[in-house]
């Protein structure tokens, strides 16, 4: 279980990178970042959705990684398994 614990971290993370990364290059590609305040909305909309990326990204993480928050083994699998 702890491989597909792992994979499934770096394929999120992979996503959270890629999505950054999209945000990133549309800014820069774009006239986004000029002394003008005409793309003022659309600005605030990217770097939200950047931060809150950031941090929800960071939130799941740490839950993940958290053996607090790990889900308890069901009862039917602890008896199937304690039988064989």
């Amino acid at each position: 279980m702890f491989s597909h614990r792992l994979w499934g971290k770096i394929i999120f993370l992979s996503a959270t990178v890629a999505i950054l990364t999209g945000l990133s290059e549309h800014g820069y590609g774009s006239s986004f970042f000029t002394a003008g305040d005409a793309e003022r909305k659309r600005r605030l909309i990217l770097n939200f959705f950047g931060v809150f990326t950031s941090l929800f990204s960071l939130f799941v993480i740490y839950l993940l990684s958290n053996p607090e928050y790990r889900r308890l083994p069901d009862e039917d699998v602890v008896t199937n398994e304690s039988n064989t």
